[in-house]
């Protein structure tokens, strides 16, 4: 959790920063280019949620980096060249959101200047791409880092893909967005030396919801002859007033930020969140904790049967929808997922590797059943439920990924490198669920 810091460092800009149309507080940066955070008094005085876990309701000021660092793009190569078009230092992050926290992950809204509540967009604020500017936009991506088009930059997203945010209609038109109206889909195309890897990553979520994982809804389109993958916003939602629908965002933090871990610290051997820390988190946090505690141990048996070396604590977020006198707060869906073993060509002498540990290994040709006992106790969850959990994903799962890979076979969303997808998930899926399967030993408990 975020400390008090001192009072006195004398006055230096502001942020303002905007939840759910309300004016939640303020950031500045100090003199060791760490971000602070001061609440509202309006917003304390109206009884309004926290920003986040990490930062209690409190009239005093507050250090922030990690949440709003989590906000920001992971990439190197992207962060530099935002750096460079603003004329600051990559590792700027306050610099960072000021030009670009208009539409970041959630509902947060970071403005240098006051914003107008206004609770539908403005549909003027929509710009329809027809084929030839889609394509356009897919191929200007590792040019132009989330849509950087010189003098309307609102997009803030974390990650390492080449990606921007889009609106698409009900009837499956693309739009650009303009002056912060939210964006309802993510854009990525491939990974950089990794063809096909949008194609992979939406095999993977395709299996996810077939083996009955809540998991983010996506599609492969084609404009002209550049392929990319869609991803419907799980911080998105569509409501009605009178007779508009409109979108409006849901707030979410990852579990970094929901534990004021810096987003560098992501993976758990650099020092970020374990599976059983982010397992209390949810115990804590959670409004329905044992429902989420499930979907979230699914989701790690998922990550070790796809193959997934990306599976650390950004990679998971939690929902905070705001009731009536109440906060709700739910894990979100499955994303950000992918088969390594599909790429191991590029990578051939880098060892398969877990981001996250199961019960202190993290080679997973090397885990054993007393490995995933061991998770269990130190999550302080019962083996015998556990192992049900994954009995029943190891099954779905195998299942799921056979019978995905004949629907996609000869379509848009094909490719090659399903089939090694298929055979790595489909005999881990086997193996886990045989070694389970097993009696325990004479006396186990």
């Amino acid at each position: 959790m975020s400390a008090p810091l001192r009072q006195g460092v004398g006055p230096m800009p502001n942020l303002l920063v905007y939840l759910d149309n309300g004016l939640a507080g303020r950031i500045a940066i100090d003199a060791a280019g760490a971000i602070r955070f001061r609440y509202n008094l309006d917003w304390l005085a109206a009884g309004r949620p926290p920003l986040s876990r990490s930062l209690p309701l409190c009239a005093d000021e507050l250090e922030a980096t990690p949440f709003f660092s989590g906000l920001l793009p992971d990439g190197i190569e992207t962060r530099q060249q935002l750096a460079r078009l603003f004329q600051t230092s990559p590792e700027n992050d306050f610099e960072l959101l000021a030009n670009i926290g208009r539409d970041c992950a959630g509902a947060v809204v970071i403005s240098r200047a006051p914003i107008e509540a206004t609770e539908i967009p403005d549909r003027r604020d929509l710009e329809p791409l027809d084929e030839a500017a889609l394509a356009a936009l897919v191929r200007s991506l590792p040019q132009r880092p989330l849509l950087v088009n010189g003098d309307d930059i609102t997009l803030s997203l974390a990650g390492v893909h080449d990606k921007t945010a889009v609106y698409v209609d009900r009837h499956g038109q693309i739009h650009q967005t303009h002056h912060g109206y939210p964006t309802s889909h993510i854009l990525k195309v491939d990974i950089r030396q990794l063809p096909d890897s949008a194609r992979t990553e939406h095999f993977c979520l395709q299996v996810a919801a077939a083996a009955g994982l809540q998991a983010v809804k996506s599609e492969i389109r084609v404009a002209e002859d550049r392929v990319f993958m869609l991803v419907q916003r799980y911080d998105r939602v569509m409501v009605s007033s009178g007779d508009q629908l409109y979108l409006t965002r849901v707030h979410q933090e990852d579990f970094c930020q929901a534990m004021g871990v810096p987003p560098r610290l992501k993976y758990e051997r650099d020092g970020g969140p374990n599976i059983a820390q982010m397992v209390d988190v949810l115990r804590q946090a959670s409004s329905r904790p044992a429902v989420d505690i499930e979907r979230f141990m699914r989701s790690v048996v998922f990550n070790y049967l796809i193959g997934n070396p990306d599976g650390h604590a950004k990679n998971s977020s939690m929902l905070r929808r705001s009731g009536v006198g109440r906060l709700e707060v739910s894990l979100a869906p499955i994303y950000d997922v992918n088969n390594a073993e599909a790429f191991r060509s590029v990578y051939p002498r880098q060892r398969p590797r877990l981001a996250q540990a199961i019960g202190g290994e993290r080679d997973p040709s090397l885990l054993t059943e007393d490995h995933w006992r061991r998770l269990a106790k130190d999550a302080r969850i019962g083996w015998g439920a556990f192992r049900e959990i994954m009995i029943e994903t190891a099954e779905a799962v195998g299942a799921a990924v056979r019978t995905k890979r004949a629907e996609i076979a000869g379509g848009l969303a094909d490719s090659p490198l399903l089939d090694i997808v298929v055979e790595d998930v489909a005999a881990r899926s086997d193996e886990l669920g045989t070694m389970l399967a097993r009696r325990p030993a004479p006396g186990f408990r």
